[in-house]
């Protein structure tokens, strides 16, 4: 579980950072184009700081300086290109369901609006977070982790907000009383997106490696690919540094449906499994412990 909270705390302090820098950019008249423009820079900053704090946690998972920078690129890209989309489409379907001034609204009546813009909001951000992992099953627990987050941020959103808009309204002497709620709102998306899409990564994966001995015990890898790759090379799925016994390439798991075998890819201190060096591929079952140099 600190791993899932590591994630939505990281995304919840990026996207704060983001809407401090953006905060100020927004003009006294919130009904103008100036405003408009100012909105978005905000949303795509900080949509881009979420992307690239989920991936560059994602990185730390995995080991290696190359995968914490392709992470956080990758995470940035995806997050903010899918995010936006989402942000766009989410508008559009709010106002041809309850009109253009669904948001000008109180109460009840704003509610479910905001929940579904903050879903699909959340559901695309999640799809390009999860791309991080280059594999489907990233994509999709990324997206239905957004969506739970993005819906349940939404939901609680106006209740929070309106418990602050008072103390806006006093710290800008009486003119638009957003920018706690728009805090609130980062804040709710940010630490929701990263809570829920970790945890739905965390309960979908199969087959993941556990690293029980050596640097960066306890680290987990999900074994998602065809064939997964183990060495020292940062290029490896699984990333194994601080013994030089172990080769760039020292070993793979190759899936066959619900089957994964061991292969060495031929080191010459060799690939055990449950302290048994093996000379042909070797079936894995749960728990089974693989030695690696």
């Amino acid at each position: 579980m600190g791993r899932i909270f590591a994630r939505a705390i990281l995304c919840a302090i990026a996207a704060l950072i983001a809407w401090l820098v953006t905060e100020p950019l927004l003009p006294d008249n919130p009904f103008s184009e100036a405003w408009n423009r100012a909105e978005l820079i905000m949303v795509a900053t900080v949509l881009l700081a979420i992307g690239v704090a989920a991936g560059f946690h994602q990185g730390i998972c995995k080991g290696g300086k190359r995968n914490i920078l392709v992470g956080g690129l990758v995470g940035g890209v995806f997050g903010l290109t899918a995010g936006l989309f989402g942000y766009t489409l989410g508008g559009q379907v709010s106002v041809s369901l309850f009109g253009e001034g669904w948001a000008l609204q109180s109460g009840f009546a704003v509610i479910i609006p905001r929940a579904i813009t903050f879903s699909i909001l959340a559901l695309f951000t999640g799809a390009g977070m999860g791309a991080t992992q280059f594999s489907v099953r990233g994509v999709l627990s990324g997206a239905f982790g957004g969506l739970v987050g993005g819906g349940i941020a939404g939901l609680v959103f106006d209740p929070i907000g309106s418990m602050f808009a008072p103390i806006s309204l006093l710290t800008n002497a009486g003119g638009e009383s957003g920018t706690i709620p728009r805090a609130v709102m980062w804040l709710l998306i940010s630490f929701s997106l990263g809570l829920f899409t970790a945890l739905f990564d965390n309960l979908t994966r199969q087959a993941w490696l556990r690293l029980e001995l050596g640097r960066n015990e306890g680290k987990e890898w999900p074994v998602d690919a065809g064939v997964t790759n183990i060495g020292r090379d940062e290029r490896a799925h699984v990333p194994l540094f601080g013994d030089p016994n172990v080769l760039p390439l020292h070993a793979r798991i190759v899936r066959h449906g619900p089957i994964y075998v061991l292969e060495d890819a031929g080191s010459q201190i060799g690939v055990g499994v449950n302290g048994f060096r093996i000379h042909a591929p070797a079936p894995l079952s749960p728990g089974d412990r693989i030695q690696i140099a």
